[in-house]
This record gives structure tokens, C-alpha cells and sequence, in this order.
């Protein structure tokens, strides 16, 4: 075998070991928010919740903004990879104002299902809001395609089809 090859192997076992440390960091995480997930389910906590919001949604808030933040913090990840920057503000404001644009009138969906006598956590109400949803989804990214050349801003087709994918695995183990 000469050193070219050598170098090669070298480097394809390398990537392998970093994807599989990534499928156990993500691992990890899934575990650990299950593991909360059914702690703060039976504790008072969530009792309270219920009676004082009708729904768990500080629970929702831990789980979903505070526990992903502390994993960047505690790994000391750069926050801009993932999305969270403060630069060109005026860019992620016009993008925020874009997305109440489509969002709003998607919300309009929870009417129509009450309107027809179901909600969200029948299969016709949650089915007609997956697809008004998704529709949404489609239209910001007809939207962010319009836009200036910025990283965060450019979703591909396979980037939101992976987000939707992991939204509906994520409310499936919240729910």
C-alpha cells in the first residue's frame, strides 16, 4: 500500500469515527430530553401547569429553548452555525416580518378545525393543520430563496423536509 492510500483510509476512518460521535451526541440529547420529558410529566409541576395554562408549556419551554441552548453552551458550540446571530438585524427582522406574513394566516387553520367541530388533537384537525403548515413551510421557502445570499436564510428542499421530519418526531414524543 503506498502513503496516498494510507492517507486516504486514514481520512475515511477519521470522518467515520466523527459521524458516529455525532450519532451518539445526538443519542445522548434524545435520551436526556425523554429522560426529562417523563420527569416533569410526573411531577407537581406539570400538575400545576395544567390547572393554572390548561397546557404544560413551560415544560415545552424547558425542553424545547432552554435544554438545546445549555447543550450549546456546555459544549461550547458557536451559536451562529446553528442559526443564532445577532449580526445584520435588519435582515432577521424583515425575514421575521416575512414569516408572521405566511404563519397568521396559517393559524387561521385552528378556526376551521373548531369550526368543524375537531381540534388539534384529532387526526382530522391535526392533519389539516400538518398540511396548512407545510404549505406555509413552502411558501418561506419560496421566500428566503428571494433573499440575499446569507447562510442562514438559504433552506434547501432537503432542509425542510429533515426540519418537518424532526418537528413531527419531536411533537410525537412531546405528545
Amino acid at each position: 500500500m503506498n502513503v496516498k492510500q494510507s492517507i486516504l483510509r486514514k481520512g475515511v476512518y477519521m470522518v467515520m469515527v466523527r459521524k458516529i460521535l455525532i450519532v451518539v451526541e445526538i443519542s445522548l440529547i434524545l435520551f436526556l430530553f425523554l429522560y426529562l420529558n417523563e420527569v416533569l410529566k410526573s411531577s407537581e409541576f406539570h400538575d400545576w401547569q395544567e390547572l393554572v395554562f390548561g397546557r404544560t408549556i413551560l415544560s415545552a419551554i424547558l425542553l424545547m429553548f432552554v435544554l438545546p441552548l445549555s447543550t450549546l453552551i456546555l459544549t461550547r458550540r458557536n451559536p451562529g452555525v446553528y442559526g443564532l446571530t445577532n449580526e445584520d438585524l435588519r435582515q432577521h427582522a424583515r425575514l421575521a416580518l416575512q414569516a408572521i406574513q405566511v404563519v397568521i394566516p396559517a393559524t387561521i387553520l385552528f378556526l376551521v378545525i373548531g369550526l368543524l367541530g375537531t381540534d388539534f388533537k384529532h387526526w382530522l384537525g391535526a392533519a389539516i393543520l400538518a398540511l396548512g403548515f407545510a404549505a406555509a413551510g413552502v411558501v418561506m421557502l419560496r421566500y428566503t430563496r428571494r433573499t440575499e445570499n446569507i447562510a442562514e436564510t438559504q433552506l434547501s428542499l432537503n432542509g425542510f423536509l429533515a426540519y418537518i421530519g424532526l418537528l413531527i418526531a419531536g411533537v410525537g414524543l412531546v405528545y
